[in-house]
């Protein structure tokens, strides 16, 4: 098994090198390796850096395996979500200033919260009864 484990580790290719004839490198390449160009495409997409969680916590053969990054999307939280558009116009009729001293919520949740983004659970509930105070 450990010589199994090693034998993947040395054929493993190098993902982020061109091999000596400038194609990239697979598991038998030998020589100098070259900088491999990198072309940012738009949109960009995020990826998280950590490893899987089941990986921290002993061994894994997995890490040497080349599955690719690992992807998310920011802010596809069910928890983070914008308010209610009704509820975002009825704020809209008071200034950022007094929704900060009703709610206690920073400048710039609110401002996101008056655009429509996703905003935390917290401020979302802050921001709904400093709405109903400021309207009775």
């Amino acid at each position: 098994m450990i010589s199994h484990t090693i034998w993947k580790h040395f054929l493993h290719p190098e993902d982020k090198s061109l091999g000596p004839d400038g194609e990239p490198c697979n598991q038998y390449t030998r020589g100098m390796l070259q900088r491999r160009p990198v072309v940012a495409m738009l949109p960009f997409n995020y990826i998280g850096k950590e490893i899987e969680p089941s990986a921290q916590e002993g061994e894994d053969v997995a890490i040497l395996e080349n599955k690719g990054p690992i992807r998310y999307a920011s802010g596809r939280n069910a928890k983070t979500r914008s308010a209610d558009p009704a509820l975002i116009a009825k704020a809209k009729r008071y200034g950022i200033r007094t929704l900060m001293r009703e709610s206690g919520a920073s400048q710039h949740s609110i401002e996101r919260f008056l655009r429509g983004e996703r905003v935390h659970p917290g401020t979302r509930v802050k921001l709904v009864y400093a709405v109903k105070k400021l309207e009775s």
